[in-house]
């Protein structure tokens, strides 16, 4: 029979247990030296802006924008040829799956009061309107894949965000 807490079925061997889960992982990382390593985005970049009126009929008025943008991802390998036996038992690091480009859009605007009647004038009262991710829905996005190419891990891709925001200035 098979060991009960090992993650053993009750017809699997030890030895093929551990050419599974340790050997397998262990070849895959050392032909992985040298490499993207998966997870990790080669490339990002972020651009702010800002603009505030300080005269005219739009005075105390703000806005702003941010554009993030982030390449790709490994997320997996695809399986290397299969052994004498017919089971693939390694992955070929340089089939690599990836997961999608991501673009996320922020924006905000805010507007100052400078002369609130329960307020003394020396005290500025700015509200603030953030947007995050102003495109995105949300949903399950890939984190893993099997040696198919098929997903097996998820993440959950927070929808779009909306904040408002108060700050008092003395």
């Amino acid at each position: 029979g098979g060991v009960t807490n090992s993650g053993l079925t009750a017809t699997q061997r030890v030895q093929d247990w551990f050419f599974t889960n340790v050997d397998a992982i262990a070849r895959t990382n050392k032909r992985n030296e040298g490499k993207n390593t998966p997870g990790q985005r080669e490339w990002r970049w972020n651009v702010i802006s800002n603009y505030s009126f300080n005269s005219g009929r739009l005075s105390g008025l703000g806005i702003g924008g941010g554009l993030r943008w982030e390449d790709q991802a490994i997320i997996g390998y695809l399986g290397a040829k299969p052994d004498a036996d017919g089971i693939i038992r390694s992955l070929d690091v340089n089939r690599p799956v990836y997961d999608q480009k991501r673009t996320h859009v922020d924006v905000w605007a805010s507007y100052t009061l400078r002369h609130l009647p329960w307020i003394s004038d020396k005290v500025r009262t700015k509200l603030q309107l953030n947007v995050r991710d102003l495109f995105e829905e949300g949903g399950l996005e890939a984190i893993s894949v099997n040696p198919d190419g098929a997903p097996t891990g998820f993440r959950i891709a927070e929808a779009r965000q909306i904040f408002l925001s108060a700050a008092l200035d003395f």
